[in-house]
């Protein structure tokens, strides 16, 4: 007995999973603010500056508009304490009192340096250390409106109320919204939060990991575990390249994941869902559902088998297309139509061809431009390769 479902890519940019994601945070949310006096702010733009909404997405992300704005309202919000709060801060948290004292240290030394010199130059700058206030106090959200222009929702966790115009102040890029996040609202503001909104096509053409829908302080969610980040690859040992987020999207409603209940192993194969059934069932097999899973009384041989059947199909008078191991391992595309200018912006795609990779090697490598290197690289056009 197998039992197969779609891996889906688990994005938030893919409109078939993100649904289920709102709805994951909608929970998350409504059991982390339970209890929890909190702001609800919405950050919105000035268009008036910015050609486009994809002129406005790349200004915001390469000038980092949120992270600025929370770390100078989190220099506010210090500034704003007593010198009496400030002492019972640090006496609660010893290791933003030791920073902040070898911040100090550093500072006494540079000036006593200075003096020592003969006052030569401008006078050390005062440190300037601020403890995090906002660590683990806030989370998110970047949606997207009708035409692709972006704006910002956060959930701010905060006892009191906050001037108006100190937020104002502090984002400088368009309007503000202040809601209070009471309890008795927590379902509703969880509920809009968590939403899931069209995002606009150009994100399709982005590395992955570059889009960050959803972003929470450290610490924010209290049910998590402290995250172990993979050992870093040497940038000397792969090419440059990236599949982009549509590719992986795409590639994720294609594989299904079978696992075998009777061995309890799993195994991928990349084939559409419905034209895998539609096989199946004009051979005689039935499936079943249990528990989010397709239920199938066939052998992983027999399945396979099919699933080339309907990869054929699919594929038309053309055949179907190449799939290996490798097209598991985030290929780059080899593919001279995918390096046309787009036909209305004229821009070029972000994937690298072999015209960027003999310079890439001379830069980055020291060794010369060659382009039978380059060429033997990368496969035929239409073929992935890594």
């Amino acid at each position: 007995m197998l039992e197969i479902k779609v891996r889906g890519s688990r994005s938030w940019l893919d409109q078939t999973q993100a649904p289920f994601l709102a709805q994951i945070l909608k929970r998350r949310l409504a059991a982390r603010m339970e209890g929890e006096p909190a702001l609800f702010l919405t950050l919105t733009y000035d268009r008036s500056g910015y050609a486009g909404p994809r002129d406005l997405y790349r200004a915001q992300a390469e000038a980092q508009h949120v992270p600025r704005f929370l770390r100078r309202l989190n220099r506010a919000l210090w500034n704003m304490l007593d010198r009496a709060a400030q002492r019972r801060w640090f006496r609660d948290n010893p290791a933003a009192a030791r920073r902040a004292a070898e911040s100090a240290r550093r500072h006494k030394a540079a000036v006593q340096q200075w003096i020592m010199e003969g006052r030569a130059g401008a006078k050390p700058a005062k440190s300037r250390f601020v403890p995090n206030l906002l660590k683990g106090r806030w989370v998110r959200k970047m949606e997207f409106q009708q035409g692709g222009w972006c704006h910002f929702h956060i959930v701010l966790i905060w006892p009191r109320s906050i001037d108006f115009a100190l937020l104002e102040k502090c984002w400088g890029h368009g309007h503000v919204f202040v809601n209070r996040f009471e309890a008795r609202h927590v379902g509703y503001m969880s509920k809009y939060f968590g939403k899931s909104d069209p995002c606009p096509a150009f994100l399709m053409h982005e590395k992955p990991r570059s889009v960050k829908i959803i972003a929470a302080s450290p610490g924010f969610w209290l049910d998590t575990t402290p995250r172990e980040y993979p050992e870093a690859v040497d940038p000397f040992t792969r090419l440059p390249g990236y599949v982009p987020i549509g590719d992986r999207i795409e590639r994720g409603r294609h594989t299904i994941i079978v696992r075998d209940t009777d061995t309890g192993e799993y195994q991928q194969v990349f084939c559409d869902l419905g034209s895998l059934l539609a096989v199946l069932l004009r051979d005689g097999i039935r499936s079943g559902a249990r528990e989010g899973w397709v239920t199938l009384n066939v052998t992983f041989d027999r399945l396979m088998s099919a699933a080339s059947v309907a990869r054929r199909e699919a594929a038309g008078p053309q055949g179907p297309a190449e799939v290996n191991s490798i097209s598991n391992q985030n290929p780059c595309y080899a593919d001279e139509r995918r390096w046309l200018p787009d036909p209305v912006t004229r821009e070029e795609p972000p994937i690298w061809g072999p015209d960027r990779i003999g310079p890439w090697f001379h830069d980055m490598l020291a060794v010369p431009s060659d382009e039978d290197m380059a060429a033997a690289l990368f496969a035929a056009p239409g073929v992935r390769t890594r």
